[in-house]
This record gives structure tokens, sequence and C-alpha cells, in this order.
């Protein structure tokens, strides 16, 4: 059977203001007096622009005393030393931190440390084996962008943490080889104001690509790939709470991401995106997923979590056998009262292996009150589509609607464009869906930003909730529910 495509990319850093660019200079005109220049700090040999102060590190830089609007122009070469920065500037007055030369971008040995900082700015530079991590952003530190810089053989990559404030917007990094978490976030966003992570690239992260502890955050058009490489237990993107009673984990926007090659050969881990225990509320949508140990997508005891529209294609990979349970897509939990309320529909799961269903909603799960379809089901290799409790399983579209409850689920092997190359657009489909799937909400958009639109008439479960509606950034011609992808154009 030949399916069909969605997913797309939103270009660009949409939502964010980038780093690099600078409010410095001033005009004149109608008889009124010229404004005066921000100030422009050059740190080394770079040439001075007139009127800018020239300084010998990034410790002479007199971060305390910035006025808002200032620029300071990192020289190329290698800088020691941490680079504590405590500026306040303002909204429509950042201040910038950036390269002298942006195709010769500074290399930093040291952190970067925001504490009590406000609206700065900070793009195009390499932090390269620091003793702690490349950037932290903490104590009441709001409104920090980190753009365009790269990051590598760090402790951790990017931390926010210890009190932080909100708005923060970290912007096409390049993170590698950390030895924790790519990016670790455990201070809640403000849900009127949430902290961006978009368009980053993470690759062999020792544990998570994604630590996300924290609610109201929006995860979107990121690659991540090779997590895993230090222990067990961890997967790409992780959203993650402590305990029932901790405020976190809850209410984050996941879409768009491309999670692959994610690593757990000791333990029962290694997922494209997993949201975790006590993590309610999340949207998980129109990601694409391919080629991890263990699920391309997991609920584990989660509650009122949308998981749509997202492709998991040959994941449950397990080299070592160390996996209970796996499938493109999981939805699972101890208890029917801790996995309540998901709803998982519009997503094409696509098994390569026989051992590996398509989709597997365990016992608890299946007696918690989840919504299951309809979706599109696949086994490459013969083996099951669906795993509904942890013994029985459905193989025909038929039947899965019955057992689900849900109508328009299609069956088949689906007609990827090139299944070995997914970075190449290799899992865009190439033909409609048999069955029209569940009508998306209005304003939902694919991963190339194209609107989506359910073909025929809608099978929408009655009382269907969604959670974080939101209005997309970019909306071109429509498509078709079920996912697919193209690459993010931003990726490196």
């Amino acid at each position: 059977m030949a399916l069909s495509v969605v997913l797309a990319a939103c270009g660009g850093g949409g939502g964010g203001s980038d780093a690099g660019t600078s409010s410095s200079g001033g005009s004149s005109g109608g008889g009124m007096p010229p404004t005066p220049t921000d100030p422009i700090y050059v740190v080394g040999s770079a040439t001075l622009p007139s009127g800018a102060t020239r300084v010998a590190s990034l410790a002479a830089v007199p971060w305390a005393t910035l006025p808002a609007g200032s620029e300071v122009l990192v020289s190329p070469g290698t800088w020691s030393g941490v680079t504590s920065i405590t500026s306040v500037g303002t909204a429509a007055a950042p201040i910038v931190v950036t390269a002298a030369d942006t195709a010769n971008p500074p290399v930093l040995s040291n952190s970067v440390d925001f504490q009590g900082a406000a609206y700065v700015q900070v793009s195009h530079v390499t932090v390269q084996s620091p003793a702690f991590a490349g950037f932290v952003i903490r104590l009441g530190s709001n409104h920090i962008s980190v753009t365009d810089a790269t990051i590598s053989h760090a402790p951790l990559g990017i931390s926010i943490t210890d009190a932080a404030g909100t708005g923060h917007r970290l912007l096409r990094n390049l993170i590698s080889d950390s030895t924790t978490h790519g990016i670790s976030v455990d201070v809640n966003a403000d849900p009127a104001e949430r902290t961006l992570i978009e368009h980053n690239t993470i690759v062999r992260s020792g544990q998570h690509g994604m630590e996300i502890r924290a609610s109201h955050y929006e995860i979107e058009h990121n690659l991540v790939s090779a997590s895993g490489q230090a222990s067990g237990g961890t997967s790409g993107i992780h959203l993650y709470s402590g305990s029932s009673a901790e405020d976190s984990g809850d209410d984050n926007l996941v879409r768009w991401n491309m999670s692959y090659a994610n690593k757990d050969t000791v333990a029962v881990d290694g997922n494209g995106i997993e949201v975790d225990q006590w993590c309610d509320g999340n949207t998980v949508a129109y990601n694409v997923a391919w080629g991890n140990d263990g699920a391309g997508i997991i609920v584990f005891d989660g509650s009122d979590n949308v998981v749509e529209g997202n492709t998991a294609y040959g994941n449950g990979l397990d080299p070592s056998r160390t996996h209970v349970a796996l499938g493109q897509l999981i939805v699972s939990g101890t208890s029917a009262a801790t996995v309540t309320g998901n709803h998982v529909w519009n997503n094409l799961a696509a098994s390569t292996l026989a051992g590996v269903p398509a989709i597997y909603i365990d016992s608890r799960a299946v007696s918690g009150g989840n919504t299951v379809g309809p979706n599109l089901y696949a086994n490459a290799a013969g083996g099951t589509l669906l795993r509904w409790t942890d013994s029985a399983t459905r193989q025909t579209a038929t039947l899965i609607d019955a057992t689900t409850a849900s109508v328009g689920n299609v069956t088949g092997v689906p007609a990827f464009a090139d299944m070995a190359n997914p970075l190449a657009d290799g899992l865009r489909l190439t033909a409609q869906p048999a069955r029209p799937g569940t009508a998306p909400a209005a304003g939902d958009v694919d991963f190339l930003g194209t609107a989506v639109q359910a073909a025929g008439r809608s099978s929408a479960p009655t009382g269907r909730r969604r959670s974080n509606p939101r209005t997309p950034r970019c909306v071109p011609a429509r498509q078709l529910p079920f996912a697919s992808h193209k690459t993010p154009r931003s990726t490196r």
C-alpha cells in the first residue's frame, strides 16, 4: 500500500531575537542632535571601530556597568578564564556579545556564566573543553540568547539552572561530545513567555541529548543523535520530573525535531523522545525518530499528553537485548492511574524488525483511559502491528479500529522515498494514506510548515482534548495529517 506525507520545517528561528545584531550607531535628522552611539568594546586585536574601546581580555570588559545597547566584539584567538556576564540590557536595546569576525570565531577555553543578567545576546563563539558547562544561565538571568555557538567536549553543553529566569533563546547551536547532557534545564519557564530551544544540533552526548526537567519550554526543529555514549537509561530528548509532587516536566511543546541513533546497550531506554514519569500535558507532534535502540517515542507514567503527527521508523534496535518492551511508539505505566488521558493519533509507526511492534499500548495504559488512533501501522518484517495489553496483538485495520474504538487506522508498508537516507528526505512518502486519519486542530503545521488538513471525514473521538494550542509561525500549502518529513533547513 502506498501512503502519504506530512512533516515540514518552518525555516529560521521564529519567535526569538537572533544574537549577532547590534543597536550601536545613531542617526540624526529633522534638526535634532545626533543620537549618542552605544558603547563598543573590542576584546583583543581586531580592527577598532570608530569610538570603540579596546580591552585585553574578556575579564577586562566592565560587564556589570555596560549600558543597555552595548556591543562586545571578541577577536579571533583563544581566550581563557570563566566569562561571568552580569550585564543588564533591555528588550529594545540588548547587550550583544559576538565575534569580531564571524568567519573566524573566538575560542573560549572555559564557561560563559550568566548571573543576574538580562537581555544579553551571545553569538558566534566556540567554547571548547571547559571545566564546567559551556554556557550556564542562572541566578535570575532572563531573556538570554545563545545562538550560532559551537560547544564541544564540555561536562554539559548549555545549562539553565539555579533560579534562572525565563524568556531565553537557544538557537542554531552545535553541541557535541558533552560528558553528560547536551542541553539541561531544571527551572520552569513562564507559560506566557516560554523559553525556546530551536534549530540546535546535539550529537554524541554522554547521557541525554536534552534533559528537560522543567515546564513551559518550546523544543522545536532540533537535530539530536547518538546520545547515551557514557551510560544507559538515557534518551535523545527526555522530559523528566523527579516525583509526583515536583512541578516540572509539564506543558512543553516538542515539535518538528529529528532524533535518531540514540543508544542504550545496558538498560531499557535509548529512545528518540521520552515523556517520562509525572510529565503531563505535553505536546509531542510532527517529530521524526528513527534508528534508536529504544522506542522512537515513549510516554511512561505520564498523563494528558498529545502524541500526534510523528514518524517513528526502524526503532527498537536493542543490540544488547536489554529492553523488556519494544515498539516504534509506546504508551506504558506502572499503574492505570499513572498513565491516563493521553492521545496518540495521526502517527506513522513503521517497524523494520519482526520482534518490534509498530505501536505498543501496555495493560496499564489500556485501562487508563488513553485515546489511541487512528494511526498508520507498518511492519516490513511481518511482525506485530499493534500490541494491545501485554499479550494481545492486532494485525488488520479492521481489528485495530475495533480494539482502539477509533476509525480510520491504516496498515501496510509505507512508500518511503528512500528509507536508507532519512536525513536526505528519505522518509518522505510518495502517495496519500488510504484512509483519512483524524482532523487536525486548526493551525496545525507539519515539518516544513505546511498547514495540515484531514482528507475526507473527521474521525475525531468525542471529547477530544488538545494540549497547548498555539498559532504556528508559518502556514504554506495543505497536506494530510499522517506524518512524514523534510530535513530541517537550518541544521548543520
